[in-house]
């Protein structure tokens, strides 16, 4: 599912309205919850939509359909979100956004790690061809309300919760498989939310940007998210 942030001004200049594409889900849910919760503004007209509201297709086609129509309607910005699993399989750490490109991904994630991929490659040649301010952020592994906690085919952590809730109502141990040696980063989906808003105001790159937990990344966020907010 594309999720994206599409900006466009109505006739009069105002308001700005903001289309929320994938709404529903995770990621969608948290925007509409911190817009509802203060983060919106009186100028802007924001819009959450499905994929029952409006079917994009599936995989690459989704990115011509979002990006070009943008392009024809005179979208003044469109946020894509990509995914970490479009870093090379093999590579290096720390990894940061310059590397996103240096080799195969995943096996695992083949196809949907190059639609991705060519999101990041379609907004640097509509910037460079029609000047167009489309860009990406990548966020590291998103939790929160209205994930999917399954456990057999549910994210990491709310997977975890799940485990840990039944196990505290059977009174019965608390089974995790692993070694415990692998390591993964964690953003809530709510300040991933308002990061997300902040990239849609704020940030005027055309090349994408990690959302991630780590501490620098959070310091020079709440440092320059707290100055737009001034």
């Amino acid at each position: 599912q594309h999720r994206a942030l599409v900006m466009t001004e109505a006739q009069g200049a105002k308001p700005k309205r903001i289309l929320v594409t994938g709404g529903t889900g995770l990621v969608g849910r948290a925007i509409q919850e911190v817009v509802a919760n203060g983060e919106g503004r009186p100028d802007e007209e924001w819009v959450f939509v499905s994929s029952r509201d409006a079917d994009l297709t599936r995989n690459i086609h989704i990115n011509d359909n979002v990006l070009h129509s943008a392009y024809e309607c005179g979208v003044q910005k469109v946020v894509s979100c990509l995914s970490t699993c479009i870093f090379p399989d093999k590579t290096t750490y720390p990894i940061d956004e310059t590397m996103i490109h240096n080799g195969p991904p995943h096996s695992s994630n083949f196809g949907y790690s190059y639609a991705k991929r060519m999101i990041d490659v379609q907004n640097r040649g509509y910037f460079e061809q029609h000047g167009c301010r489309f860009t990406a952020v990548i966020p590291t592994n998103v939790f929160g309300p209205h994930d999917n906690f399954n456990i057999e085919d549910g994210h990491v952590l709310p997977g975890l919760i799940h485990k840990v809730y039944l196990a505290k109502q059977n009174g019965s141990a608390l089974t995790v498989w692993g070694t415990g040696k692998p390591r993964r980063q964690f953003i809530y989906s709510l300040d991933l939310a308002r990061l997300f808003v902040w990239v849609l105001r704020e940030y005027e790159e055309v090349e994408p940007i990690i959302l991630s937990a780590v501490k620098e990344t959070c310091t020079w966020f709440s440092t320059n998210y707290a100055s737009a907010r001034k």
